[in-house]
């Protein structure tokens, strides 16, 4: 039997594997990244690069940017 995963749950896999030691900005590669999310509540996150002062969020970048699916059904 398959055990389901929560949203939350999905997300912080997806961290763990694409960024292992730290968040680093998809467009400049930099590190030095603060975490930019409106609500607490919210399991996605949004990042501002202190370097290139752009916006990315955990999927940019990804095959699961742009899908209107739920990552946990991924």
């Amino acid at each position: 039997m398959k055990a389901k995963l929560d949203e939350a749950s999905s997300y912080e896999i997806l961290r763990t594997f694409r960024w292992p030691k730290w968040v680093i900005c998809p467009h400049c590669e930099h590190t030095r990244v603060n975490t930019h999310t409106k609500s607490a509540l919210t399991p996605r996150r949004r990042y501002l690069c202190v370097n290139c002062r752009r916006t990315f969020t955990d999927l940019t970048g990804t095959p699961f940017a742009g899908t209107n699916l739920p990552l946990r059904i991924w």
